[in-house]
């Protein structure tokens, strides 16, 4: 991989022990920048540009961590994704819940995005590094 340049993640999800394991699995080439809440993800879309990310992770249940930002579900995040982010940055969609998982797949492939949907619970380390490896191709191409 190309360590010249580092490539974002936002990672939209309310669980630590999730974030660890992107954390934990992620190269060095990838900095994550990590959502706790619906709220929080709603924020930075809105500070940050449609091409600063090289991929996106979402989960569907996310809490308002009681940080004041509001309370949004990650269909709620899908709509903003759909609507800010450029459609080539690829999206993994990790929820377990699965009518909340299929919604948002719904709307981001209705926006035309490359949506990958793997449960948290099915989601191997071997899965995670396949698709993170389709992101960096997807930058460096």
């Amino acid at each position: 991989m190309d360590t010249t340049r580092i490539h974002r993640l936002l990672l939209v999800e309310d669980d630590p022990a999730r974030y660890e394991f992107f954390k934990r699995h992620t190269a060095p080439e990838f900095r994550i920048v990590w959502a706790r809440s619906g709220g929080t993800a709603l924020a930075i879309l809105k500070r940050d540009a449609p091409d600063d990310y090289a991929g996106i992770l979402l989960d569907h249940d996310l809490g308002d961590q009681g940080r004041g930002d509001g309370f949004a579900t990650g269909q709620v995040v899908a709509r903003a994704v759909a609507q800010k982010i450029d459609n080539s940055v690829p999206v993994l969609v990790h929820s377990t819940n699965d009518k909340g998982a299929t919604h948002m797949v719904s709307t981001l492939r209705g926006a035309d995005f490359d949506v990958t949907r793997v449960a948290f619970y099915d989601l191997s380390v071997e899965r995670y590094l396949a698709w993170l490896t389709g992101v960096f191709k997807e930058t460096v191409d």
